[in-house]
């Protein structure tokens, strides 16, 4: 249904891409994201994926979406490759899922209005200019099934600096009026010249069994962007971005370490506990739990951090610590001070 590739090196991904067809085929291959992380967890490594399958006997089955529009052309695949590489959306189990798509290429060359004017460079809001034309693009997928923003349930949106945040939301609020869906930003960078920002989605399909339910915590500060702690959807509770804060202090300051003290506390693991402490009360409120997550990406500023937050997972959940892609990532996090965000799908209990 959905492949997220992580690269170390951005020249790796003309093989990482041709190989696809070997796995997938060259008919129907799944939407995808291709991305440039700066470090792995195991030495020497080169790549990470992880993907998104639909089980047999599901709601719906899988059809993929593989035509262009005026509005989203197919990228330029068959030129390139001399096949497909992926398709720009699944549709299946009830779900509909993209691809990422990034501000710079529509057809064979960088869209105009993301590169800007050559004597005026400075002239564009930059991250403002591309999200709507990223947002153009997958309003065009979303009505190829009959779909609205109003049925998009999870975001994820690629930064390779953090103070495009503000002109993201600001576009963010014009789109999704009501109800916005989970939200979770990722930093990294990209194998492509001028990208900016990359989003992909993940939507209700319109003509499926299922609903949208904003969730809310009694006494819990929801994110001070224009997204909900979570979005549950049919079997499935997609929590916003897990950083270490209460929306109101950066750091939160039950997360922090004493100043005065640096070595008689972990930062790392304050946080972590933090954070679960707030997933298991989100989950909890969701119809779900700590023991139900089904899907984490574990995002580290510095992978070092990653052994000692661990350990505070296995504290919490023993042997059920769930699927996890792990990955350091470009140095701000959407708050700063912050060691780690999680992004975490939960399964519903009562689904």
């Amino acid at each position: 249904m959905k492949l997220n590739t992580y690269l170390r090196d951005a020249e790796d991904s003309f093989e990482a891409l041709r190989l696809r067809k070997d796995y997938f085929g060259v008919e129907t291959p799944p939407p995808s994201t291709l991305l440039v992380a700066p470090e792995l967890p195991v030495a020497g490594a080169r790549v990470a994926t992880d993907a998104v399958a639909l089980v047999e006997h599901a709601v719906r089955d899988r059809d993929a979406l593989v035509t262009s529009t005026e509005k989203a052309p197919m990228p330029p695949h068959e030129r390139i490759w001399g096949y497909r590489i992926y398709s720009k959306a699944t549709r299946g189990g009830g779900f509909i899922f993209t691809a990422g798509r990034t501000n710079n290429l529509i057809s064979t060359n960088p869209d105009r209005r993301s590169v800007g004017h050559p004597d005026y460079p400075y002239r564009d809001d930059k991250p403002v200019v591309a999200t709507e034309l990223i947002l153009e693009y997958l309003a065009s997928i979303l009505d190829s099934y009959g779909a609205t923003w109003r049925h998009v349930v999870r975001a994820e949106i690629h930064i390779n600096d953090a103070h495009l945040i503000a002109g993201i939301d600001e576009v963010w609020q014009r789109y999704f009026v009501d109800d916005p869906p989970a939200r979770v930003f990722v930093p990294v960078n990209y194998p492509t010249d001028y990208t900016v920002i990359e989003i992909e989605l993940v939507a209700l399909d319109p003509d499926g069994p299922f609903s949208k339910e904003t969730i809310t915590v009694p006494g819990m500060q929801a994110p001070l962007g224009h997204e909900p702690l979570a979005v549950r959807a049919g079997p499935l509770l997609f929590l916003s971005g897990q950083c270490a804060t209460d929306w109101v202090n950066g750091v939160a300051p039950e997360a922090r370490v004493d100043p005065n003290f640096p070595y008689h506390a972990s930062a790392t693991k304050n946080q972590t506990r933090y954070i679960l402490n707030n997933v298991k009360r989100i989950c909890e409120a969701g119809g779900s739990s700590l023991a139900n997550i089904v899907r984490r990406r574990a995002l580290y500023v510095n992978l070092a951090d990653s052994g000692p937050a661990e350990a505070v997972w296995r504290e919490a959940l023993e042997d059920r610590v769930p699927p996890t892609t792990t990955l350091g990532v470009l140095d701000a996090l959407p708050v700063p001070g912050c060691l780690m965000q999680y992004d975490l799908i939960a399964g519903v209990e009562s689904a």
